[in-house]
């Protein structure tokens, strides 16, 4: 079983996540706190402080850029893009290109990573996406998915630190076998 660390770039902010010797380490993703649960936890435990699922695997923030990618593609498509109008996207050729970047962009926008407050920038550019869909508006959507993916610190998996406001958090090691377990 692996285990992730997590450290900000700009402080000390730090903290390992998954299966320890005395039980689980886990983290919060909302309000980027670290909490040891004892062996044989749930894995679904909620954070003590803001009642978010704690992340006790690997954390879901690393999967933005890509979450961003596929929003990208389908809005793409949908503007008429022929690099992405392909057979892997028929949605977009027959009107539901809206409803799945609809669909894509609300999950996104309930990541508890997008809840801290200096993630606040990085969530209103989700949900400024999200109503230009509902608007049927898909250039003005890309226009803010991509300028998320250009974001240095989405670009290297990471989110806003909340600790000191000026780093990101991000996974800086990652333990893997026996020594995780």
């Amino acid at each position: 079983m692996s285990r992730w660390h997590l450290a900000c770039d700009a402080c000390d902010a730090a903290a390992w996540v998954g299966p320890g010797a005395t039980g689980l380490d886990a983290w919060c993703e909302s309000c980027q706190s670290a909490h040891g649960l004892p062996l044989g936890a749930s894995a679904d435990a909620a954070c003590p402080d803001c009642g978010v699922q704690l992340s006790t695997g690997a954390p879901r923030f690393m999967e933005l850029h890509g979450e961003l990618q596929s929003i990208a593609g389908v809005l793409a498509a949908w503007t008429g893009d022929r690099d992405h109008r392909a057979e892997n996207l028929p949605a977009a050729e027959s009107g539901g290109a809206g409803a799945l970047a609809a669909g894509l962009l609300g999950s996104l926008a309930r990541e508890p990573f997008l809840r801290s407050p200096p993630a606040a920038p990085l969530a209103a550019a989700v949900l400024r996406a999200a109503q230009s869909v509902a608007d049927h508006q898909p250039e003005p959507a890309l226009r803010e998915v991509r300028a998320l993916m250009e974001r240095g610190d989405v670009r290297r998996c990471r989110v806003p630190c909340a600790r000191c406001g000026r780093g990101s958090i991000g996974v800086d090691g990652v333990e893997e076998g026996e020594a995780a377990e």
